[in-house]
């Protein structure tokens, strides 16, 4: 069992809660209670947020439109009506995002945000990750619409971590017969792209197509679709 001193030393000189050691005998569930001086109260965190990978911010600001940059340790965020829709990170947190963004056709990734300041979890769900200008030093991070941006206020501490799914292979149809469609890293789906792939159904009731690679026109013709297997 972890001893205070320890848990405090590693607090201590972590600015950002990146990459934390376990702390033998803290799991999933439990709490840490750390002092808060500046509120003259014990305040208790999830241990998940000290032993998984994380990383800790301010927010920096609250607006209807984020900047390019951002300071270390610091967060914009961007919303619309009610809902959050962007998050500006910082250039050690754009690090660690490099190569989420060529895996969103397979993969899920959900954003977790843990507020430290008002004790008080928010999820969404990551649509893209970009950089936010051509110096390619910050990560520009578009969520769906889940966050209430009144739950968050500037100073407020954010813990944040990605949790990351295997996207389930979507059913498709083509003149009738049903296909498994999986769409070239890159594109979401919502139109057809060279290099698009169906795997897996009857191309008739005695030819049955293992893969074939999208070429041009309406995917729901096999005349757009060209053999491989």
């Amino acid at each position: 069992m972890a001893t205070i001193e320890e848990i405090l030393t590693v607090l201590n000189n972590s600015k950002q809660v990146n990459e934390l050691p376990e702390l033998s005998g803290i799991a999933s569930g439990d709490l840490v209670a750390v002092w808060k001086a500046a509120n003259d109260r014990l305040e208790y965190y999830p241990a998940t947020s000290l032993t998984n990978q994380s990383f800790s911010f301010s927010i920096n600001a609250i607006s209807l439109g984020v900047g390019t940059s951002v300071a270390l340790n610091k967060l914009d965020v961007e919303y619309s009506g009610s809902a959050v829709t962007k998050i500006l990170f910082d250039s050690v947190f754009t690090q660690y995002l490099q190569g989420f963004s060529a895996l969103t056709a397979d993969y899920t990734f959900v954003l977790q945000l843990y507020n430290s300041t008002k004790l008080k979890t928010h999820i969404a769900e990551i649509t893209s990750i970009a950089y936010s200008d051509g110096t390619n030093t910050h990560s520009l991070v578009e969520l769906k619409n889940t966050i209430d941006p009144t739950s968050f206020a500037v100073n407020d501490v954010l813990q944040v971590q990605i949790s990351v799914a295997k996207k389930e292979s979507t059913a498709f149809v083509v003149e009738g017969s049903e296909f498994t469609y999986r769409p070239i890293i890159g594109n979401d789906g919502s139109s057809f792209q060279a290099g698009d792939l169906i795997l897996n159904g009857w191309r008739s009731q005695n030819v049955f197509w293992k893969e074939a690679e999208y070429v041009s026109g309406d995917g729901a013709f096999f005349a757009a679709w060209n053999q491989i297997q």
